[in-house]
């Protein structure tokens, strides 16, 4: 039985090509990707997009109900589809953006449309808290969530500066977890909850 292996990242000294964003639209734009490429674009690296396993589901579809209803007007959550970054354009499980679909036509949300950003961890969790968190904080996104599926648990990052966030708190099942919009509390939603 072969065991696959996932590739080791680049280093620096690796002849490593990088996209821009400009370059990756030209692709999709080409036909060359399409909306159905398993890869999203992140620090101009093409990042192969995991399958979704039932916990990883389960999880997104209890979250995305849940920020559903206690969401503000003026805001809209979008689930698996991109945000624009410097260099990046990453498709997070979950993220809420200012206004509504409505005011992104002929564009994808930008860093400063979007106050907080949530991957579903299960396979991916070195990914998240790394290159993820790195281009989340460095497009100044307020509030970055992490709802690791194995530990049952949820990080959460705040006080973005640089490539990192300064805040962490992390969260067991027996806590609530405060979801903030502009600085202002809309409610908080039992991490149990997001786990069968």
């Amino acid at each position: 039985m072969a065991t696959l292996v996932s590739p080791a990242p680049p280093r620096a000294e690796d002849p490593i090509w990088r996209l821009s964003v400009e370059q990756y639209h030209a692709m999709i734009d080409a036909g060359i990707l399409s909306s159905d490429s398993p890869v999203e674009l992140v620090e101009g690296l093409l990042l192969e997009k995991m399958s979704h396993n039932p916990p990883h589901r389960f999880a997104t579809v209890q979250l995305r109900n849940a920020i559903l209803r206690i969401l503000p007007a003026g805001w809209e959550m979008m689930t698996q589809v991109p945000i624009t970054l410097a260099d990046s354009e990453p498709e997070p499980d979950i993220f809420v953006a200012r206004g509504s679909n409505l005011d992104y036509p002929d564009r994808h949300p930008g860093p400063g449309d979007v106050a907080m950003v949530v991957e579903i961890s299960d396979s991916t969790i070195a990914q998240d808290r790394g290159i993820k968190q790195r281009v989340y904080a460095r497009a100044g996104i307020p509030i970055y969530l992490i709802v690791d599926v194995n530990s049952r648990r949820v990080e959460i990052r705040t006080d973005p500066e640089g490539d990192a966030y300064r805040a962490l708190a992390v969260l067991s099942s027996s806590d609530a977890i405060p979801f903030s919009l502009d600085g202002a509390q809309i409610g908080a939603i039992q991490v149990a909850s997001l786990f069968p």
